[in-house]
């Protein structure tokens, strides 16, 4: 597979060679949140308006927290992933210091940055 990502079409598609990307007629998106934030917009108007158009407040909110998860959440989890699913397949032993710190990371970003009050509508 990795190689396949490696290859001109692919690269002509997404130029990090990662995976997602998304083609919808004569777009192509790569990034998944460039993704999600296009497919939401999207289909605001048949599903859930999940970046809350009607509200600024709301929207605001949304916006924030994408943020949080693309700049807290992100950089914490990834590691922790890595040491707990990359490293055994390498024949490597997981370092629980680098998974340690990182959940130290990960809960200040979800849990510590939470607040009563953040969630949308009555019945959500």
């Amino acid at each position: 597979m990795s190689e396949l990502r490696l290859e001109p079409s692919f690269l002509a598609k997404n130029p990090f060679g990662q995976i997602p990307v998304l083609e919808d007629g004569g777009i192509t998106l790569f990034e998944s949140r460039a993704i999600t934030s296009y497919v939401a917009e999207k289909f605001k108007e048949s599903g859930t308006d999940l970046i809350r158009h009607e509200s600024l407040e709301e929207a605001a909110l949304v916006k924030v927290w994408t943020e949080v998860e693309s700049q807290q959440y992100h950089p914490a989890i990834c590691p922790i992933i890595y040491e707990f699913f990359g490293k055994p397949v390498q024949g490597l032993e997981p370092d629980q210091a680098v998974i340690d710190a990182n959940l130290e990371k990960l809960e200040k970003a979800c849990f510590e940055q939470s607040a009563e009050g953040m969630t949308f509508g009555e019945n959500q």
